[in-house]
């Protein structure tokens, strides 16, 4: 069974910088660690993005955003029409750790949904998920609606919730799921390093 891992680097970037996947961190951008980390992990790997000048480089098969102006939606969208597994592992460009062993552990429940979440402090994670590519049509039908809104996608459909104590075995303090949203977030991921 085919698993892709696709990295979504199509955010407009208005709260800090676009392209925050290309930030710099210890020597590496965030995307190569990412990349370097998911082939560990899977034989296949796409990036979505709007700009593929800036990513060719990266030895990986690019993808443009084929639902624009759809938010994170768009991107899960456009990342399960463009790869070649049924399943597929997502992860936002601006997440700098990748938790293989977490990664992993949810990928033993994708046969039997349609989306495998973790939870984290009673919050989602949807950007560090696996889709099916049954997904596609739920999709579309909220889209016919006008409806771009990735928590209303998930009621919708059959989803397995890792839940907070389960991810805690694997990432106690949650790296998994930080982001680089502003400048001082991004000078708090270069102190750790």
């Amino acid at each position: 069974m085919k698993v892709t891992a696709a990295i979504l680097a199509g955010g407009k970037g208005t709260r800090f910088v676009p392209h925050k996947g290309l930030l710099n961190l210890n020597g590496e951008t965030i995307i190569e660690r990412q990349i370097r980390e998911l082939k560990s992990v899977f034989d296949d790997l796409i990036i979505i993005t709007n700009s593929l000048e800036r990513y060719k480089a990266l030895g990986v098969r690019l993808f443009s955003d084929i639902a624009l102006d759809k938010g994170p939606l768009g991107g899960i969208y456009s990342a399960l029409i463009n790869s070649d597994g049924q399943y597929n592992f997502l992860i936002a460009s601006d997440m700098p750790h990748v938790n293989t062993l977490l990664i992993e552990y949810m990928r033993n429940y994708i046969k039997d949904y349609d989306v495998v979440v973790p939870e984290f402090r009673r919050k989602l994670e949807p950007l560090y998920a696996f889709y099916s590519k049954s997904c596609i049509s739920s999709i579309k039908r909220q889209f016919e609606k006008n409806n771009f809104k990735l928590t209303d996608f998930l009621t919708g459909v059959k989803i397995k919730k890792i839940k907070h104590d389960e991810v805690s075995h694997f990432d106690p303090q949650g790296l998994s799921f930080a982001n680089i949203n502003t400048e001082k977030d991004y000078e708090k991921f270069k102190g750790e390093e």
